[in-house]
């Protein structure tokens, strides 16, 4: 009986024993949890050669991030995810990150694809395959600060526009009006020139009253809803930006030839829902073209002139 029960006994810890080991086996290392966190983490990151700045290792929100293949990456420096003009300003950054844990300035990066964006960057020092090295955590914040960008644009546009407003208040004979009204307008989007129309009610036409830096404007003819630029704008009661007014489907089939290098925004006056006109200003291409921030700055100033 004693026998017996050192044998069972024996086998009982050799049983447990294997059970430990085995428990052992299978528990990640904790290389492999922090390989783990690398390759799954969701912002783009990598490891690169502190010598000769060639990557050792990226993941995969990088390669889905950045466009390039994880070979191409690995054939990469970090000079080449940078714009040319931005390389000096990199390697002098680089030479001075002593910290092990350094919380870079924001970067400009370069996709695959050419694109830009701006980055916030964090990184650390780490021996990797016994050379050493930094890891890298890329933030992508393009959209953040173009988000920031705009509305500075906005509230700049609104302090612009409101005092505009105030000056133009004050005059009240229609024809100097109208033309403070386009001075203010031409300056305020940097354009060359102007006009505007009025809508006439009675005859449901457009005619135009008010021009500034363009003598060539001499078709006045009244216009219809829909007709052309300005009668599009009229009757959809929308602002409109056109970069290429020779191309464009709303041009005027009679304005094609004098205006064919213009780009031009418009947008509509309109007060407590009545149609009062049409704003439009313009440049000629050489001198630049207009912008979506155009054509809602000139849509926030037509509510204000209106």
């Amino acid at each position: 009986w004693l026998e017996q029960a050192i044998t069972q006994q024996s086998q009982g810890l050799a049983a447990a024993a294997d059970e430990n080991t085995l428990a052992q086996e299978t528990q990640p290392s904790p290389e492999a949890s922090y390989r783990l966190l690398f390759d799954n983490n969701p912002q783009p990151m990598w490891v690169y050669d502190r010598d000769t700045f060639a990557f050792l290792a990226v993941n995969d929100a990088a390669v889905y991030h950045y466009g390039y293949t994880r070979a191409e990456f690995l054939g990469m420096t970090l000079k080449d995810i940078r714009p040319p003009e931005d390389v000096a300003a990199l390697l002098d950054n680089v030479a001075h990150t002593t910290a092990d844990l350094d919380q870079a300035d924001t970067w400009r990066h370069r996709k695959r694809d050419g694109t830009i964006i701006e980055v916030d960057i964090t990184s650390h020092s780490l021996t990797f395959a016994g050379r050493p090295a930094r890891l890298v955590l890329a933030h992508d914040v393009t959209e953040r600060r173009r988000a920031i960008t705009a509305l500075a644009e906005h509230t700049r546009s609104l302090e612009a526009v409101r005092g505009v407003a105030a000056e133009v208040a004050r005059e009240l004979d229609l024809n100097m009006l109208l033309q403070l009204i386009l001075a203010h307008a031409v300056d305020l989007l940097e354009a060359i020139g102007g006009v505007i129309w009025l809508w006439d009610e009675a005859q449901q036409t457009l005619t135009l009253r008010a021009r500034r830096g363009r003598e060539e404007y001499i078709i006045e003819t009244p216009l219809a809803l829909g007709e052309g630029i300005v009668g599009r704008v009229a009757q959809r009661r929308e602002p409109l930006v056109v970069n290429d007014y020779a191309t464009s489907l709303y041009a005027h089939p009679a304005w094609v030839e004098r205006l064919k290098t213009y780009a031009v925004v418009a947008a509509p006056l309109v007060y407590r829902e009545r149609l009062i006109g049409v704003i439009w200003v313009d440049k000629d291409k050489t001198t630049g073209t207009f912008t979506m921030a155009d054509c809602e700055l000139l849509g926030l100033f037509a509510d204000q002139a209106a």
